[in-house]
């Protein structure tokens, strides 16, 4: 399945990067496979979701965000390639039920699409948290973990919507203020490190990325355009 290794690229970008140095160290693997949106195999898509839940993929918490946001991304542009697999939820595993229910939240989309899914008593405290949080991935914090700066990826995947890319860009205003006033130990700089190492990584495979980034870069100065710098550094 040619789609599935596409898709693999999205979940493989889950390395444990603490500082821009180790945005290299994401898995190899993920260096050997293109991404979703640069072939749009549609058609493909539920079989490649079957396909996850079958390898039970779905059981990581992270990976369920991440691919809830990457198809809550198409359902909003392109509802007719999700519907059915909205609709025969209840073909799916529990874990990847719950990955729907995020995604179809994600895509503000009414519960009531996922037809026969996990029954509401089953998953009291799912359905709270889901409700509680953003109908949208950019009203996301990217800074609020780890995973949810992936969420950002996983949704830019789908199209390739550098709306995402931006919004990851923007916290290394706060990663250069905080360098800057020497706070190294403040958890924040620590998770602004962490999206950093992911724009090396994306701007190193994405051509469409280091381009949008160099662009950014030519109208900054000072230590938020030497962190860019570092970011599109190739070597």
């Amino acid at each position: 399945m040619k789609a599935l290794f596409l898709f693999l690229a999205l979940l493989l970008l889950t390395g444990q990067s603490h500082a821009l140095e180790l945005g290299r160290n994401l898995p190899q693997s993920a260096r050997d496979v293109e991404f979703f949106y640069q072939h749009k195999e549609m058609a493909s898509l539920s079989g490649i979701l079957h396909a996850f839940d079958r390898k039970k993929r779905f059981q990581n918490g992270e990976i369920r965000l991440i691919i809830a946001a990457f198809l809550s991304e198409i359902s909003r542009r392109e509802k007719k390639y999700t519907e059915e697999i909205f609709a025969h939820a209840a073909e799916f595993s529990p874990d990847g039920q719950r990955m729907l229910l995020w995604a179809a939240h994600l895509a503000d989309l009414p519960q009531k699409v996922l037809g026969t899914a996990l029954p509401a008593q089953e998953n009291t405290a799912l359905l709270r948290q889901i409700e509680r949080s953003p109908r949208k991935v950019l009203e996301w914090d990217p800074l609020a973990s780890r995973t949810v700066a992936q969420m950002y990826l996983g949704a830019f995947f789908a199209y390739a919507d550098m709306r995402y890319i931006d919004a990851l860009l923007d916290t290394t205003k706060l990663f250069t203020r905080l360098q800057k006033e020497g706070r190294l130990q403040d958890p924040l700089y620590a998770r602004a490190q962490t999206v950093a190492a992911l724009l090396y990584e994306m701007a190193k495979r994405h051509p469409c990325v280091r381009r949008h980034i160099e662009d950014r870069r030519k109208k900054l100065s000072g230590l938020e355009a030497s962190l860019l710098d570092r970011i599109l550094a190739l070597d």
